[in-house]
This record gives structure tokens, sequence and C-alpha cells, in this order.
């Protein structure tokens, strides 16, 4: 009945308030996605290339390491609450529909699939799942890249702008 801070000081979070976190993709994105989680267990990471991906395998030590996610799912799926998928965009909808499956929470970057039909499946399945908490990642005015482009733009240093492609 003694609240946490008293036991573990100032800004100590309870084991019981960290989540076990699992992540496919760790070599792009991922990284990045990992970075807002330090607070949080890194519990399993999964790239299929390890030479592009060890930065991020060396910064979690004691996640354990593999190529293939479904490995990854088999042998860790009691190990992990929450999953990050970060994979190039045609295998979204396929892990996501195995995290949902193995009652994971998931954050997974954009577009979450590739047709109308595999979201209506996503849909279905996270309406049978409502318990589960799931984001989708989004690219916004708020990212320091947006913040400093929106600087240049303003601030004239390439003359008037007359045309922009976006990808």
């Amino acid at each position: 009945l003694v609240p946490r801070h008293v036991l573990g000081g100032p800004g100590y979070q309870a084991p019981s308030d960290t989540l076990a976190i699992a992540a496919v993709g760790i070599g792009g994105m991922g990284r990045n996605y990992l970075e807002g989680c330090k607070a949080e267990r890194i519990v399993a990471l999964c790239d299929l290339d390890h030479d592009f991906s060890a930065k991020v395998f060396d910064a979690y030590p004691a996640a354990r390491r593999y190529r293939d996610y479904r490995q990854m799912f088999d042998k860790e799926e009691r190990n992990f609450d929450a999953l990050i998928i970060a994979v190039p965009d045609h295998m979204h909808a396929v892990l996501l529909m195995s995290g949902i499956q193995m009652k994971k929470h998931i954050y997974c970057a954009k577009p979450i699939a590739h047709s109308i039909g595999e979201v209506r499946r996503v849909r279905q399945a996270l309406l049978a799942n409502r318990n589960l908490v799931t984001k989708a990642s989004i690219q916004d005015s708020r990212t320091s890249y947006a913040r400093s482009t929106t600087e240049i733009l303003n601030s004239g240093v390439l003359g008037p702008i007359r045309e922009i492609h976006a990808w």
C-alpha cells in the first residue's frame, strides 16, 4: 500500500508498469520507434538484415535476435505485451493480423494495409479484440524534419517556390 515513488524515488517506473516489447523491422524507421520506448523492456528484435540493423541490436543487448518474424512469434509470444511493426509496407497487414491473433498491443508504420480487403480484415479483427491498443504511425508537422523544412521554405533562402513534388 506504499506508493511506488516512495520505494523507488522520483521518476521510478515499477516493473509492473513496464511493457515488454518486440519489434519487427528495426533497421530503418523501427530504430526511431524503439527510441521512443527506451523506458520499456525491449525483449525481442527481428530484422532480415542483421548487418544493417547491427547498431540497433547492440543498443538492446538483452533482446533476443531473430531474422524470421515467424520464429520470433513462435518462441516469444508469451514474453512480450506489445509489438512494433516497421517492415516494408506490403507486410504490414500480415504482421498486424498475427499480432492481433496473439492479443498483442500494436504500433504499426503506415500504411496499415495495401487493399480495402486487408483494411476490412484488420478492422474486423480489431473490433473482435476491443481491449487491444493499436496505433498507426503518422508523419506530421511536429517532426524535426517537417519543422526544418518549414523553416527553410519560410526563410526565403530558396527563393520563390514554383513547384513541389512530394513522394
